[in-house]
């Protein structure tokens, strides 16, 4: 099941009884404020849950992988996420 933003706000107002715009703006509200926090550089811990946090990946020489040329690869920030135990112990209860 893929699970945007829409079908998070309809789960959220199917099981926990908000309506549909409460379930909205709550939706949104979150994701804005994981989002913000991490475009400042904190990370966002989420007990029971997980960790998102901000990396920095230096320049470095990569490869084409069609032509097998060299090619530059510019330094970037990416978002990594670490789950917790009791996630990762969720999902594999239910595989």
């Amino acid at each position: 099941m893929n699970l945007g933003r829409n079908e998070l706000s309809d789960k959220l107002m199917k099981d926990c009884g908000f309506g549909a715009i409460e379930s909205r703006n709550v939706v949104d509200g979150v994701l804005d404020v994981i989002s913000k926090t991490l475009a400042e550089g904190d990370p966002v811990v989420l007990r029971g849950f997980g960790k998102f946090r901000v990396l920095s990946k230096p320049d470095r020489m990569g490869r084409n992988p069609k032509t097998g040329k060299p090619k530059h690869i510019r330094a970037r920030s990416v978002v990594a996420f670490i789950a917790s135990g009791k996630l990762k112990g969720a999902v594999n209860e239910s595989s």
